[in-house]
């Protein structure tokens, strides 16, 4: 019984908190810092996403302009709450192989 606890309950945290296991980082040239994308669901031009900038260690609200992938995925963002548009290189994959696969598809549709 124990056995089949110890599968169950993390594959049910896997489920009830997919947000907290797949996340994206990139590297801004700009300010010479990390930053992380946790909402992948919605990497298309035009929509907007929450990011994690630990260049002030705060979490920023931008607009996708584009995404590039030539060799490695490039990300074009316009953060309102810096009143810039920043370029971020991305990892090619994401932590979490469905986020990866999402990842990879979008880029492919933006190409």
């Amino acid at each position: 019984m124990k056995r089949i606890n110890l599968f169950i309950i993390p594959l049910i945290a896997v489920f009830l908190f997919p947000a907290f296991l797949h996340a994206w980082d990139g590297f801004d040239y700009d300010t010479g810092d990390y930053v992380e994308i946790d909402d992948q669901e919605s990497l298309k031009p035009g929509n907007h996403i929450i990011i994690y900038d630990y260049a002030d260690q705060s979490y920023h609200a931008v607009e996708i302009i584009s995404l590039r992938h030539p060799g490695k995925p490039e990300l074009e963002v316009y953060d309102y709450d810096a009143d810039e548009y920043r370029n971020f290189e991305m990892e090619e994959s994401v932590k979490g192989h469905a986020s990866s696969l999402l990842i990879k598809q979008q880029i492919t549709d933006h190409s």
